[in-house]
């Protein structure tokens, strides 16, 4: 590594940058005889040079003297190479002098330097014009640029003359150099002081670590220096120096590589990553880049660095081995994402034959797939018609075109192929592998084997006509089974290594495992099918019971209504419409009382119906939008779930006028009206009976079909990693985890439509399981408070468990938060349950129809159980759930 600059003196020989050292001189040409040599080897070194003088040598006699030294010195000087001044224009410019101007000065002196393309400054100052007085001041400039020479390119010769010197004066100027010169006898001698030579031994054993770490590393190190051509343009680089690494992994011996162009050495023309490289130098600023080298094969990583002007170093690792491990791991990434798809077996396996003939740039590439007794193309890239028309089938036929078949009954295949799906027994020889698989770099060797030797029947030996010199064939199984063939193949010999072969038998292996899990997800999408075939079945036939339902209602010529236990219309027919001359949308959510020319006697009127169970020819008014107004008599009736629980009013009008006039009318109206109000409470009862029996029936289908079927899934996947190869182990665990989840999904999702837990355990139990469940997968945290219970009817405990399901799913959808609070206590008659969250709340009258979040249904739950279901929610307040439901003691839950 070149660190030293010549310094022309022969008792001083080399030293590096920063050196700063001074010489004691009592004549003329004693400053003669060490600068001449000191400036001459800057100026043919590439310095910039500097030369202050003082007497007893001028400017004029410095020019010629160091002129016979150097014979183009007049042009070096008109260049601005060098500088002759005196100590006044330098020194003493204003009559004074100061030392951190002098100082500022040199380093800009140097900076320009460098931006011409110096490689640094060489200076001398002699200190003959120093007077006493300034000599306090001059010692603390020379001990600043001691202390700071040694950061820049810069190499400092002072000159001091041995009379104006005494001992005091000597001591201090030797502290504040490297060494000096002096002569004795004739003789120069160097004087060096403790400090400096403590330092020099120091900075002589780091550059020795050096050199040994640069002998030492690893990675590659490279020196250069930028060529330019006539015009200053930098056109190339030479190498400076390399150490051993570099040879190990270029192949170059350093003796025939340093002062090589890289154009040459490398010989690629153009010198390589010239861009690069030149930035670098011109900059300093340091790249870092990976590239792949044509010439030698191999890629690299490389980072650059300039030590200085016009100069690059470069240290660089052989990466080939990682990227082609990247190479494979990108390959085998994109294969495992084609496999992944949710696309046709037809799709992915194109993909996937295109994405390995791409990447490894083999000619041809196929995979046959088990096609009832044989195993024909399914795919191909690179394959001719005529090469798969001759070798499409591998079964073996008798003379009467017949498959062949061996005594277990199992077709007989041809040629390498057949051999290896067959399952046979393989021979031992090289071209087999331990799992399978087939390879050779050279296929016409198959020639040579004898009748006896070959173990294939009816060899075709198509591959080796048609010129591949290498096969790669590699068993696609699924399970134990062999299910098909992944071929490569090339007409280049030797494109198999044995890591590739492992690689193309761990993606064939890939290839089964994605066969076996599109054959699952084919099952799972005909149980999904079948399940919600079924669904849409049951949704129909509660379609039908409702529509039947509402055509009796809208059939009827009297106003009909359903009012909700807050007095609120929850349903009108058309009767009601034209008795009152307002709209349905209107009617519906509108106060009952509001309709009529007495609402506080309307309002007794449905209250009494609550507490009565019904009222028959209750006398009121309906006031009409128009002013006019109908006498009827109103009958209303409570109607129930199929558990019995009230959940409203049914009412309907008669025009008195009409039944004055028709006595015997309005007896069969009556007659009617009650077979409607009980068609109407038997169709709520079965509505709410098929919903819950339906939910019971799917949940069952579920758990003992579906999860029976994946649970044998899993457990065959299970088998399969105990007898795949190892590399396959990671694939099987991953199917086997998959499925579990499928399980596990299908679980929650029949828990979801019927806990089983609620009918056989009760309320409680079934709360608790669900407050676990939402903890487990939706991460919500429930608080549970609940004080001792009677016995609950199934019902109630239902509707209950459904309310509170209902709430907290809100919880989870809205407010934000990942805690809540349950209560369930008794309360006289009735049973009180709150469901508290500490959320974003909402404000309940903002929202609009359809935005209900689960209100309406959860009031309906309460109204069908004889009970209430309050909301008290504010922006920012969270939201407070109250279902109150009266217990009706004595029922077993």
């Amino acid at each position: 590594m070149e660190t030293l600059r010549l310094s022309g003196i022969d008792i001083i020989g080399n030293v590096p940058w920063g050196t700063h050292f001074c010489q004691f001189y009592q004549t003329k040409q004693d400053l003669i005889d060490t600068l001449v040599p000191y400036f001459r080897s800057g100026l043919l070194n590439n310095e910039f040079c500097m030369w202050i003088t003082s007497e007893p040598l001028n400017v004029a006699e410095a020019k010629t003297a160091l002129a016979e030294a150097v014979p183009d010195l007049e042009s070096r000087i008109a260049s601005g190479q060098i500088e002759i001044l005196s100590h006044r224009n330098w020194y003493l410019p204003e009559g004074m002098f100061n030392s951190d101007k002098v100082l500022a000065g040199w380093v800009e002196k140097l900076n320009n330097a460098l931006d011409k393309g110096f490689d640094g400054l060489r200076l001398s100052g002699n200190t003959f014009w120093l007077e006493k007085a300034d000599w306090d001041g001059f010692t603390d400039y020379e001990h600043a640029v001691d202390s700071v020479i040694s950061q820049y390119n810069m190499l400092a010769l002072c000159t001091y003359s041995l009379e104006k010197c005494g001992a005091p004066e000597i001591l201090d100027v030797i502290k504040n150099h490297e060494f000096a010169l002096i002569q004795q006898k004739g003789q120069w001698q160097l004087i060096e002081s403790s400090t400096h030579r403590q330092t020099r031994q120091a900075m002589q054993r780091q550059q020795e670590q050096i050199l040994a770490t640069y002998r030492s590393m690893r990675e590659g190190l490279c020196l250069h220096e930028l060529v330019f051509d006539d015009s200053g343009k930098a056109v190339d680089y030479r190498i400076l120096d390399v150490n051993p690494a570099f040879e190990a992994a270029t192949g170059l011996e350093r003796a025939k590589s340093i002062g090589q162009k890289a154009s040459v050495l490398y010989g690629t023309g153009k010198p390589p990553y010239f861009d690069v490289y030149e930035r670098v130098a011109l900059t300093g600023e340091p790249e870092s880049f990976e590239t792949y080298f044509p010439p030698m094969g191999k890629h690299f990583s490389i980072s650059v660095f300039s030590p200085g002007k016009n100069r690059f170093g470069t240290i660089f690792s052989d990466i080939t081995e990682r990227k082609n491990q990247e190479s494979k791991q990108a390959l085998l990434n994109g294969i495992l994402k084609i496999l992944n798809r949710h696309d046709s077996l037809q799709a992915i396996v194109g993909d996937t034959l295109r994405l390995i003939k791409q990447t490894t740039g083999f000619e041809a590439v196929g995979l046959r797939l088990c096609q009832g007794d044989d195993y024909p193309y399914f795919g191909i890239d690179g394959f001719t018609d005529e090469f798969v028309r001759e070798e499409n089938f591998l079964c073996h036929r008798g003379g009467d075109g017949r498959v062949l078949k061996d005594p277990s009954g199992r077709p007989v295949l041809e040629c390498t192929c057949g051999l290896l799906i067959s399952g046979r027994e393989l021979p031992d020889m090289p071209c087999f592998t331990p799992a399978g698989g087939f390879w050779t770099n050279n296929s016409t060797d198959l020639l040579s084997l004898t009748p006896e030797e070959d173990p294939r029947i009816n060899p075709r030996n198509r591959c080796i006509h048609t010129g591949f010199a290498s096969v790669g064939l590699f068993p696609v199984t699924a399970g134990n089974e062999i299910v098909g063939l992944l071929q490569l193949n090339d007409r280049q010999a030797g494109r198999f290594t044995p890591e590739q072969v492992n690689f193309f038998e761990s993606i064939a292996a890939n290839i089964g495992m994605a066969l076996q899990r599109l054959s699952a997800e084919e099952q799972l999408q005909q149980a999904k099918d079948s399940l919600e075939t079924k669904i849409s079945e049951r949704t129909a036939e509660l379609a039908q019971a409702h529509s039947y339902v509402r055509s009796l209602i809208e059939a009827a010529v009297d106003p009909l209504v359903t009012i909700n236990p807050d007095g609120k219309i929850t349903d009108v027919n058309k009767a009601t419409v034209e008795a009152t001359g307002a709209s349905r949308e209107t009617l519906i959510g509108d106060d009952f009382c509001d309709y009529f020319t007495e609402p506080d006697k309307a309002r007794r009127a449905y209250l009494q119906v609550f507490a009565d169970g019904a009222v028959i020819g209750y006398p009121l008014t309906i006031r009409r939008s128009d002013g006019k107004s109908t006498d009827v008599l109103y009958n209303a009736s409570v109607y129930r779930d199929l558990n019995s629980n009230v959940l409203g009013v049914f009412a309907a009008a008669r025009d008195v006028t009409e039944l004055k006039r028709a006595e015997l009318e309005l007896r069969e109206q009556v007659g009617l009206r009650r077979r409607a109000e009980e068609t109407a409470r038997a169709l709520s009862n079965r509505l709410m009976g098929v919903q819950e029996a339906e939910r019971r029936a799917i949940a069952r289908e579920l758990h003992d079909e579906i999860g029976q079927g994946l649970t044998v899934a899993k457990l065959m996947a299970a088998r399969a990693d105990r007898q795949a190869p190892e590399e396959l182990h990671p694939i099987l665990k991953d199917l086997s985890e998959q499925i579990g989840d499928i399980i596990r999904n299908v679980r929650n999702l029949s828990l979801s439509l019927r806990p089983g837990v609620l009918d056989e355990l009760g309320l409680v139990p079934a709360l608790e399981w669900l407050f676990k469940q939402l903890h487990t997968q939706a991460g919500l945290k429930v608080s549970f408070e609940c004080q001792p219970l009677p016995p609950l009817p199934i019902d109630q405990a239902t509707g209950t468990f459904r309310v509170v399901q209902e709430a907290l799913t809100n919880v989870m959808r809205y407010s934000g938060v990942k805690e809540a609070r349950v209560s369930l206590k008794p309360d006289g008659d009735n049973l009180c349950v709150g469901i508290w969250d500490n959320g974003r709340g909402f404000d309940p009258s903002s929202l609009q129809p359809g935005q209900s979040t689960g209100l309406s249904a959860m009031r309906e739950r309460a109204a069908l159980l004889g009970g209430t279901c309050e909301c008290d929610s504010a922006p920012g307040k969270g939201t407070n759930i109250l279902l109150t439901l009266p217990i009706r003691a004595g029922a077993k839950s």
